[in-house]
């Protein structure tokens, strides 16, 4: 690179242009000026833009903590709800076995009182067959 003859980078016509309008601006007070409180105008639009969107994001914020703290205490209630239920459905169970228990014992009541009728039975037959053989 020589330093007498530095070379510069080539310009884009909009560079060009964009140049020559800021030359125009800053001789021109009136057009400077206008311009001055438009950027001013534009900065203030963008702040109050910059702190409507922070309370956005501090709603958003608020709103998914909410969102959170509910999904745990649903999470909870779910839990202490299935528990509750298997609590229910382990307490029908046991009175269901309790119940076949008990049919099964009576079950097993009522076979012995019927073998213990037909041996009486038998016996009552035996004594008629006895009586009317004794008779006749």
């Amino acid at each position: 690179m020589n330093p007498l003859n530095p070379t510069l980078p080539p310009l884009a016509q909009g560079d060009i242009a964009s140049f020559f309008a800021l030359i125009a601006l800053v001789t021109d007070p009136k057009a400077c000026a206008e311009r001055l409180t438009e950027i001013a105008q534009k900065e203030s639009t963008a702040a109050e833009t910059i702190k409507q969107s922070e309370v956005v994001k501090a709603e958003i914020a608020a709103d998914r903590a909410a969102l959170a703290a509910e999904r745990k205490k649903q999470a909870t209630q779910l839990a202490a709800d299935r528990q509750a239920f298997q609590a229910q459905c382990d307490q029908r169970e046991q009175q269901i076995n309790e119940r076949v228990k008990a049919t099964e014992k009576l079950n097993a009541e009522a076979q012995a009182t019927r073998a213990e009728a037909m041996k009486i039975k038998a016996d009552l037959q035996a004594r008629l067959d006895r009586v009317k053989s004794a008779a006749a």
